[in-house]
């Protein structure tokens, strides 16, 4: 599994090399670590809200949570990955993208595709986003320039190594959910994996929420980004 997490595992090659690496501390320890820096951008996020108590139960569900309590805590990538998404996703919710900004955005995707594979999906939310403001091509140009030089580097190590430019969890995961039938079954296990017991129910309301606040008038690019995010 790791040759697919290859920001994780580059990560910890660098600490072997520093000699720092020690199983199963490192690991663990560095999984804290993201998850303590995401704890962070949330108290960031929570104190633009008006009530205290939503922003204490979006910090809460960090600590809380099982998926990343379990795997960040068992030196997997979970907690890298969700620093990064959470550093993205503050990235799109300002309201004023500037030039470093945009290439900032450009780089967030990047890492996160080279922490998790599925996370190449995620470069379509700024071109979405930015749609018919001024400047458009020289906007998306300064976005993709850190595309295409990290996730382009990246795909010619993976052909010259591997010979193959798909991940490993395409053979290892994708097509083993596509024979057993299981692919079907994904949008379940998301939910639950997400809003627990709740399951898909959950995924409902927070779509029901989101179409009550475009209703009221609150369409703003924050809400725009998350019903992008949460789509994708």
């Amino acid at each position: 599994e790791g040759y697919s997490n290859f920001l994780w595992v580059s990560l910890l090659a660098f600490t072997q090399k520093t000699e720092a690496f020690f199983i199963p501390l490192t690991p663990k320890l560095l999984g804290a670590l993201f998850c303590i820096f995401s704890i962070l951008i949330l108290k960031k996020q929570g104190n633009s809200f008006s009530s205290p108590l939503l922003g204490a139960i979006l910090i809460l569900l960090i600590p809380t949570h099982p998926s990343i309590v379990q795997w960040s805590m068992s030196g997997l990538e979970t907690g890298l990955y969700m620093f990064l998404l959470l550093v993205h996703i503050h990235l799109l919710s300002r309201p004023i993208f500037s030039e470093k900004g945009l290439s900032f955005l450009g780089l967030t995707v990047s890492l996160l595709a080279l922490t998790r594979p599925e996370a190449i999906l995620l470069i379509i939310t700024s071109p979405i986003l930015l749609w018919g403001q001024q400047n458009y091509g020289k906007k998306m140009l300064l976005y993709l320039i850190p595309l295409v030089v990290i996730l382009g580097g990246y795909e010619l190590f993976r052909l010259s190594y591997f010979q193959d430019i798909l991940p490993n969890t395409f053979y290892a995961k994708g097509l083993q959910s596509v024979e057993n039938g299981s692919l079907w079954l994904k949008p379940h296990h998301l939910a639950k994996g997400i809003f627990g017991p709740v399951g898909i129910g959950g995924l409902i309301g927070l779509g029901t929420l989101l179409v009550w606040l475009w209703r009221k008038g609150y369409w703003n690019l924050q809400l725009k980004a998350l019903l992008l995010l949460t789509i994708i």
